[in-house]
C-alpha cells in the first residue's frame, strides 16, 4: 500500500512538472507571436502592416485594443487607418468604440471621420443603454468641414 501511495505521488509529480513546462512553452510561443506581430504592424510596407493587422485581428482578443488604438492614431496610409476603424468596430467593446467617437470629432482625416461616425452611429443604435452618439452635431461639424 505504502509502494502504491509513493508511485502515485511520484505519477502526480511527474504530470504536475510536465504541465508546468506545456504551460511555460505555449506562453514562449505566445509572446514570440506578440513580438512578431508588433514588428509587423510597425513595418514600412503597408501590405506588411495589412497583414500583420488581419493576424492580430484574427485573434479576437479583447486585450489587443490598445495596439490597434495607437495604431488608428499614429498610422499614416488612409487604406489602414480605415481598415483598423472597422476592425475597432467589429470588437463590439465600448473602450474601441470610444477611440472611434474620438476620431469622428477630432481627426484631421475627413474620410475616416465620418467612417467612424458611421461606425458609432449604428453602435448606438444596437446599444442605446450604454452608448450615446450626438450623430445630428457631429453631421453638422462635418458639413462645416467638407464646405471648407
Amino acid at each position: 500500500m505504502k509502494k502504491l501511495q509513493v508511485v502515485l505521488a511520484a505519477v502526480l509529480v511527474t504530470l504536475l512538472l510536465s504541465t508546468n513546462n506545456f504551460a511555460q512553452n505555449q506562453e514562449m510561443k505566445t509572446d514570440v507571436a506578440a513580438n512578431s506581430l508588433n514588428t509587423g504592424i510597425k513595418a514600412e510596407s503597408s501590405e506588411i502592416r495589412k497583414e500583420a493587422l488581419f493576424n492580430l485581428a484574427k485573434e479576437e482578443n479583447k486585450e489587443t485594443i490598445p495596439v490597434f488604438i495607437d495604431r488608428l492614431k499614429t498610422e499614416t496610409d488612409e487604406e489602414l487607418r480605415l481598415l483598423i476603424a472597422r476592425i475597432l468596430y467589429n470588437f463590439n467593446d465600448l473602450e474601441a468604440i470610444e477611440a472611434l467617437e474620438d476620431m469622428a470629432w477630432n481627426d484631421e482625416n475627413l474620410k475616416l471621420r465620418i467612417v467612424c461616425a458611421g461606425l458609432c452611429q449604428d453602435y448606438a443604435s444596437k446599444n442605446p443603454n450604454e452608448f450615446r452618439f450626438n450623430a445630428e452635431a457631429l453631421n453638422k461639424k462635418l458639413k462645416y468641414a467638407k464646405s471648407n
